[in-house]
């Protein structure tokens, strides 16, 4: 089977200046070499802490910023060599959902103008759209009556479900989910988790999917990819990473999410915070924060290679 999504080797880097003459003084790099692939009707979750670069990937796939270097081939296009016309045509098969529907909504649309949108600027008649708007209201469980009420007067799992159906109104293969049910509650967010399972079996879709709770990460992937300081670190099938995680970051992630069963942690919870991207450790990025730490790691970046079937790790230790 052909990856729906390929990404080969991308990174991004920030500058940062200052002075009198603005120029740039340090580099922040968000992104480095990340490689991963994501096939037709998978979801591959991305999971790590704010600011381990989550977000700025997503942007990158989707080339709402351009990479420092790397490739982004989708359905076999290399995206990254294509200029603003040829991208054009490729927006309506990769869409996005947001962490804060408030936000990511025009207040001083209606639903009907918000869900529209995209089925204007791709040149499609009034009679075609206003169908398709409420056949996309039915498919997230809305009511056809919200059609002319504005984003504020709904719930948070409500704008969420107005924030799907926009992203599905060109019929997608892509979906990049970027904390999509952070801002919720929980019984809501298992609502809308199970939503987009629904969607994905009717729709065949491929989500990438962003959060920083592994055990969200672990009900919606079939795949996780665990990021750090920009950098992945581990890569598997869900129930192996759930299960059996290698790398010491991951087991962090697994234990400092909390349990109502009372001593059933089975890793230790992380500790610290992570380091300046401006001042990045040397070797394992990790290895400030890592309990197996030694000299090894504090000089070496560890490869980032297959440890079984499937299931890769940049660690020394695992």
């Amino acid at each position: 089977m052909n990856p729906l999504l390929k990404v080969t080797n991308l990174s991004k880097s920030f500058g940062i200046k200052s002075g009198v003459l603005g120029r740039t003084q340090h580099w922040v790099k968000a992104v480095q070499e990340v490689s991963l692939s994501l096939n037709p009707g998978e979801t591959l979750g991305l999971v790590g802490e704010s600011g381990s670069g989550k977000s700025t990937l997503a942007r990158l796939i989707l080339r709402l910023i351009e990479p420092t270097s790397g490739e982004v081939e989708f359905k076999g296009e290399k995206l990254t060599r294509l200029d603003h016309q040829a991208m054009a045509k490729h927006r309506a098969g990769m869409q996005m959902i947001f962490q804060d529907p408030l936000e990511s909504l025009n207040a001083r649309w209606s639903i009907h103008q918000i869900i529209a949108e995209p089925l204007e600027i791709q040149g499609w008649e009034k009679s075609r759209q206003q169908a398709r708007v409420q056949e996309l209201l039915k498919i997230v469980g809305l009511d056809l009556a919200v059609l002319s009420r504005f984003p504020h007067e709904f719930s948070g799992g409500q704008r969420q479900r107005i924030g799907i159906a926009r992203a599905l109104a060109l019929s997608p293969q892509l979906i990049v989910a970027d904390e999509p049910v952070s801002a919720l509650d929980v019984s809501i967010q298992a609502q809308i988790l199970n939503l987009l399972k629904d969607l994905q079996e009717q729709f065949g879709l491929s989500f990438l999917f962003i959060a920083h709770d592994i055990h969200v990460i672990r009900f919606i992937s079939h795949r996780i990819a665990v990021m750090y300081m920009g950098r992945l670190v581990e890569l598997g099938p869900a129930q192996k990473v759930g299960s059996s995680p290698l790398h010491p970051y991951t087991q962090a992630l697994m234990a400092s999410v909390p349990s109502i069963e009372l001593g059933s942690k089975e890793f230790k919870a992380i500790e610290g915070e992570i380091p300046s991207l401006v001042n990045p450790p040397n070797g394992c990025p990790f290895h400030p924060r890592c309990p197996l730490a030694d000299e090894h790691c504090k000089a070496q970046v560890p490869p980032f290679i297959e440890k079984s079937a499937g299931h890769l790790s940049a660690c020394f230790k695992s």
